[in-house]
């Protein structure tokens, strides 16, 4: 993977006492909770974490394909096409294309910006996509205000690449060229959140939890008080051994002491956490385990909203890029498709009612619909389009059919001679 660019560059860099980037790879901020948070640790959260599992990989299982527009409008779609290889199966020598597509949903998602590698063949073809760390790559413009990549390479230097050889998807923006960093945008409440995990562990783990406390009339020895504070550990220290009374000398008093996690709002907060990072990464809460609101009536209506305002922004994002940078200048009229009906896959009674709706009022043919199911399709009379003859123009609605035409009676036939009438053709 351009492996003599590297190291090019790495020698001229050494030269020029270029030696490693103004930022750092590692990104990391300290919350006012006390916490740190970096791009790497915002995952162990369960919920920031299922989010971003949750809208990169449906976005990922969507299949990709190419069309091409035809001269009278329609489309006819390009299966053997090598960039539907790239983008659909193989991307490079290293990947599957499904892994491709999460890691840049995964990267444009949680650090704002997805840059991969387009390298090119002889023939000036696109021959692999090489993902890039994000923080690896800086958009920057040059003296004549050009944009232009500069991608830093982990061995030292850097190469500075135009536009057209990477492959740049990216969330919302200030500039329309870089998106924003949402685990920077959310590290206060990601701190928070990270905050109150290492609590809870600490609460349950850590602390001796008693539900009452003795206190001795007369200072033990430093023996007897070790003693004491040994069994005392053995006794009541852990989750398991929370509340347990203790039994002290005579003339003791016992105090109640302690607080639940109820009492101190523990669960409260984390059931909120979910609701925090479904607001950044765009998750529906019942997609996240939070069926709190969700109902048998709403959430049907929950999960038709997660792909039309969550997921749809970011396919457009994706479709648009690979029409820019995967087919060159001589595009041919050459496009990119996500299929977004796959996600009817889920619902048999659903997708059943859409190819009925589709087959009868003459939208798809018979091997459309086959097609979008993956199976063969049945030969050219599969291709013709059906509508029901109940229908007419609204136009014609309410207006009386002509009268028919009266029709003059036949002449009757002539008299048959006896016997012809069963064929038997006797004369006598």
């Amino acid at each position: 993977m351009s492996g003599w660019r590297d190291r090019v560059g790495a020698v001229w860099n050494r030269l020029t006492g270029v030696a490693r980037p103004a930022q750092s790879y590692r990104w990391a901020m300290r919350s006012l909770a006390g916490t740190t948070i970096t791009h790497e640790n915002a995952f162990t959260l369960p919920a920031f974490y299922r989010g971003s599992a949750l809208v990169s990989s449906a976005i990922a299982q969507l299949p990709w394909q190419v069309y091409r527009r035809k001269q009278d409008g329609g489309r006819e779609r390009f299966a053997t096409h090598a960039v539907e290889w790239l983008l659909q199966t193989a991307p490079n020598s290293e990947m599957t294309g499904f892994a491709w597509r999460e890691t840049a949903v995964l990267h444009a998602l949680t650090a704002g910006n997805h840059y991969s590698e387009i390298e090119l063949n002889n023939a000036g073809g696109v021959a692999n996509l090489w993902p890039l760390v994000p923080e690896r790559v800086q958009p920057l413009r040059d003296d004549a205000d050009r944009l232009f990549y500069r991608v830093w390479n982990p061995r030292g230097g850097y190469n500075d690449l135009p536009p057209s050889s990477i492959f740049h998807l990216h969330g919302m923006g200030w500039d329309g060229i870089s998106g924003f960093d949402t685990v920077a945008l959310a590290g206060e409440s990601l701190g928070s959140a990270k905050a109150m995990e290492e609590y809870s562990a600490a609460f349950f783990g850590n602390g001796a939890n008693v539900g009452l406390v003795v206190k001795l009339k007369n200072k033990p020895s430093p023996d007897g008080m070790d003693r004491m504070r040994e069994e005392f550990n053995q006794i009541h220290a852990g989750p398991r051994n929370s509340h347990k009374v203790v039994f002290g000398e005579i003339g003791a008093e016992i105090e109640r002491v302690g607080m639940s996690p109820e009492e101190s709002q523990l669960l409260g907060a984390r059931q909120h956490q979910i609701g925090e990072s479904s607001r950044w990464l765009g998750a529906r809460p019942h997609l996240l385990g939070d069926l709190s609101r969700a109902t048998n009536n709403n959430i049907e209506h929950q999960s038709r909203e997660f792909l039309l305002y969550d997921l749809m922004p970011w396919v457009l994002r994706i479709e648009q890029e690979a029409n820019r940078k995967m087919f060159g200048q001589n595009r041919g009229n050459f496009y990119t498709k996500m299929n977004v009906n796959a996600f009817l896959r889920g619902d048999m009674q659903a997708r059943a009612q859409f190819y009925k709706d589709l087959l009868l009022n003459g939208i798809a043919t018979v091997n459309d619909i086959r097609e979008l199911e993956d199976w063969d399709r049945i030969g050219p009379e599969g291709d013709v389009h059906m509508v029901q003859v109940q229908m007419t123009d609204l136009k014609n609605v309410g207006k009386q059919m002509p009268a028919a035409t009266p029709v003059a009676p036949a002449d009757p036939a002539p008299p048959k001679p006896n016997g012809a009438a069963n064929g038997a053709g006797v004369s006598r």
